[in-house]
């Protein structure tokens, strides 16, 4: 994932590593250790980079019957159907498309819970299409009274019947394919199944039908399904193809927002025949992160279906197409910039505005020109009568294989996609940067510090004045060891600071979680059919004395409701800043240049700073080593242990009334929980830097007496040989003025 000028960099401090090798001994195998670590430090920061920015995620977004399918499988497959179509959004599972060696796809099934709440949320559903069926046979049956009966024109009887909601509809049709499978649910529950390897991948779409394909028997409780595909297009990419995020279950909605996170860009469908209905925007709302989102492709596809509703207004299809664009690109504006004052006004989401900016103007495509146009010649029925349709919609025009690529416009995707990958190695490209301008200077000053002590003890050798230069040093060991107490009071005085501002971090922490337990509530109206009973009786007729019948009328009633949904994402939000924040404090946590300031004021009490023999560099050194030995823990926090509760808890994405302090409760026990986890990560962290801190105090002014010792050692053992020291120093003085 390296370019050529990060690889020769890196290379050339391999290679100045490599000139200095014969000197080791000369040089002193502390110093040479030391930057041969900053070299392979590199190296493992280079490559982890690398690893962590490797795949391009793209997220596919759009309602069902979108021509999402068709889309993936003309843009990857180049037209054969290897993605099943889903028969309904609730069948519509997510998938991950990814590259691998061998054809195969990993599936996996709801757990217990998970499905339990879909035959809760399924069973509210069936009672009240009982109730409304019970409803309409009462008021087939027209009740009457006797002639003896007792009048009755005072309070009306009344029924209310309620409509099963989008989200009891969509768990109803997942509980009756699942009974009409005839499938051992129970068998299957909390399962992943890796499915047997193919040869072609033609035979993918055979497999997959069963599990995520409109009539397949295991389609209702799959949560999602991961493909591999030996595709060379796939090596850098990875697909993931959702039904959007308004998923009526609760825990399958927050993977699919998980993954929607980690995208780099997002290809949002809209069909061009009802283009960027009140629908689509709403899903494209829901759909970009909280976090924001680098790219939103808005895709208008099925342009052939557009061009057969419209195409008799024009004379020919290149009078047709660009009028009918223009439109679509005017609409796509209009709206856009409607959402986008709002979002400005309301303050919310800035990244949404300038995502949706972004997206325009939209590119319009069509699956089933790439494929008429791929398969001529060897027309499936569906594709032949779409291409009669437009020869006799435009019987002037000439369609051919090219004119139908054009038409399709597939390949101005493609670019897209490159372009994409493009901007994510340049991302890539400047972390690398960062780390290699890090390192660079880092070991040009090591190196520069390692010259000055060797042109020391050069003087040192050929004025014959070893013994006093040495006698200096053991001096300097000798004071310094006296006063260890004071260096070791400063390591610890940074340690309470760490301490200090830890605390500092944890109470600003405390005070957000106040915001994440807000709920926020929504009014709004329903409407409900209402049964009451009234008197039919009439003065004039003792017949009908006593009778009544029954009416129907329609309320309206007002309720307050919130979103799980948004909910969660409160919690998550507060999580993934609460991270941040420990983060980018534990990775400060040492102030390295104030720590140098204290540790050289407390040496230049103790030894005589003025002496030709004084180096701060041999002070200077063990401080840096200190510090880096301090390992900055990386913080993780599990947002999704923390929002467990809620997912378990609730089975529709909205909650009503005496319900919403519910899931008030539910969202304030997950924000207890991300507390304590956090406050136990800023503990560790404290306690674990602190810690290598103090211990690092307690042993450096041993350190710089070592190191002191083994300048002395090295520097009596070259006083036998004074011509073959002087050599050696030479040479390595020349490797290394040629280096810096």
């Amino acid at each position: 994932m390296t370019n050529k000028k990060q690889h020769a960099n890196i290379e050339s401090l391999t290679e100045k590593i490599n000139q200095l090798k014969p000197f080791r001994s000369v040089i002193g195998e502390k110093d040479f250790s030391s930057l041969q670590g900053k070299i392979n430090e590199l190296r493992r920061n280079i490559d982890t980079a690398s690893e962590q920015n490797r795949l391009l995620r793209i997220g596919v977004v759009g309602q069902i019957k979108r021509g999402k399918s068709s889309f993936l499988n003309s843009l990857l497959f180049n037209g054969d159907d290897v993605l099943p179509k889903a028969a309904s959004p609730m069948t519509a599972a997510l998938t991950r498309i990814r590259y691998g060696e061998k054809l195969t796809a990993e599936v996996e099934f709801y757990d217990k819970d998970e499905w339990a709440q879909v035959e809760t949320t399924a069973e509210k559903g069936f009672d009240k299409e009982r109730q409304r069926l019970k409803a309409q046979d009462f008021l087939s049956k027209k009740g009457t009274g006797g002639f003896f009966s007792k009048r009755n024109d005072t309070a009306p009887t009344i029924m209310i019947t309620e409509k099963p909601t989008p989200a009891e509809q969509a768990c109803m049709e997942l509980v009756e394919m699942a009974k009409h499978g005839r499938q051992d649910i129970q068998g299957y529950l909390g399962k992943k199944v890796v499915l047997d390897p193919v040869e072609h991948i033609s035979e993918l779409n055979q497999i997959l039908a069963d599990y995520v394909g409109s009539a397949g028997h295991f389609t209702p409780f799959v949560k999602s399904s991961c493909l591999s595909v030996n595709l060379p297009a796939l090596k850098n990419i990875e697909i993931i193809d959702t039904p959007g995020i308004n998923d009526p279950i609760v825990s399958r909605s927050s993977v699919t927002k998980k993954f929607m996170g980690q995208c780099d860009v997002i290809f949002f469908l809209s069909n061009c025949g009802q283009f960027l209905d009140q629908s689509d925007l709403s899903l494209l709302a829901q759909s970009i992160p909280k976090q924001g989102i680098d790219d939103i492709c808005l895709i208008g596809s099925l342009f052939d279906s557009v061009l057969l509703d419209e195409g008799h207004r024009y004379k020919s299809l290149r009078c047709a197409a660009p009028v009918i664009v223009e439109k679509l690109n005017q609409r796509a504006e209009e709206d856009f910039n409607k959402i986008c004052q709002q979002i400005e006004h309301c303050g919310e989401n800035p990244y949404m505005a300038k995502a949706l900016k972004g997206a325009l103007p939209p590119l319009f495509i069509s699956a089933m020109a790439f494929n008429i146009a791929t398969h001529w010649g060897a027309h499936n029925e569906i594709e032949k009568k779409i291409l009669t349709s437009l020869e006799k919609m435009f019987p002037d025009d000439t369609f051919d294989k090219e004119t139908m690529l054009e038409l399709a416009n597939l390949e101005i995707v493609h670019t897209r996609v490159e372009q994409v990958t493009q901007r994510k190695e340049e991302i890539l490209k400047g972390k690398m940067d960062k780390l290699l301008q890090r390192t660079e200077p880092a070991f040009r000053q090591e190196m520069g510090g390692i010259r000055e002590r060797l042109v020391k003890e050069q003087e040192a050798i050929a004025s014959g004045s070893i013994e006093e230069l040495t006698a200096s040093l053991d001096a300097t060991a000798k004071k310094l060891g006296k006063g260890k107490s004071a260096v070791t009071h400063i390591f610890e005085t940074h340690a309470n600071s760490i301490k200090k501002n830890m605390a500092t971090v944890m109470h600003e922490i405390k005070l957000a979680a106040l915001d994440a337990k807000r709920v926020s509530r929504r009014s709004g109206t329903d409407t409900k059919e209402e049964r009451y009973t009234v008197s039919s009786s009439k003065w004039w007729n003792p017949f009908s004395w006593g009778s009544s019948e029954t009416k129907w009328r329609t309320v309206t009633i007002s309720y307050s409701s919130a979103n799980v949904h948004d909910a969660i994402d409160q919690v998550e939000g507060f999580i993934q800043n609460a991270e941040k924040g420990l983060t980018d404090h534990i990775s400060e946590a040492v102030n390295v240049d104030q720590l140098r300031k204290d540790i050289l004021a407390a040496v230049k009490k103790m030894v005589d700073v003025e002496s030709d023999d004084f180096d701060p560099d041999n002070i200077l050194r063990p401080v840096e080593s200190a510090v880096s030995r301090i390992t900055k823990p990386s913080v993780n926090l599990n947002c999704s242990a923390c929002i467990a509760g809620v997912t378990s808890s609730f089975n529709t994405p909205e909650v009503r009334d005496a319900d919403i302090s519910r899931l008030q409760q539910s969202i304030a026990d997950a924000v207890s929980i991300a507390l304590q986890t956090i406050n136990k990560a800023v503990l560790h962290n404290q306690e674990k830097i602190c810690n290598e801190l103090n211990k690092s105090g307690q042993s450096f002014i041993s350190d710089i007496s070592k190191d002191l010792e083994h300048q002395i050692k090295s520097l009596n053992s070259k006083k036998d040989n004074v011509e073959r020291s002087l050599k050696e120093y030479a040479e390595v003085l020349q490797v290394i003025d040629s280096q810096i």
